[in-house]
């Protein structure tokens, strides 16, 4: 069972990161006040539902969702240049640690 708690700790790890860099770059694009834009959006988002034994699997959704979240603000932010490209080349590798580091620690794990 202390491999569950591996796992839980890694992926509420990974999510708290996610949601300080998610609003990091959303109080950047709140604050720019040099022209207006609307967020961008996919028009025909994909929807996939999920079924998962475990509530860890959901937690797991939840944190792709999460970077998913993330990379669009930061993606936006470079968009309209309030980042520049090593700063959000560098952050995009951060997000990708993070969710990795949260997948690999299942992983390593033998039940």
């Amino acid at each position: 069972m202390w491999y569950l708690l591996r796992i839980e700790t890694a992926i509420d790890q990974a999510q708290t990161a996610l949601e300080s860099l998610l609003q990091e770059y959303k109080i950047k694009l709140n604050h720019q006040k040099k022209f207006d834009y609307k967020p961008s959006f996919s028009l025909k988002p994909i929807q996939i539902n999920i079924a998962f034994a475990a509530p860890l699997g959901y937690r797991a959704a939840k944190l792709v969702v999460t970077a998913d979240d993330v990379i669009k603000q930061m993606l936006q932010a470079h968009h309209v240049d309030l980042v520049r490209d090593s700063e959000v080349k560098q952050a995009l590798f951060k997000v990708g640690n993070h969710v990795r580091r949260a997948f690999e620690s299942a992983m390593t794990c033998r039940g």
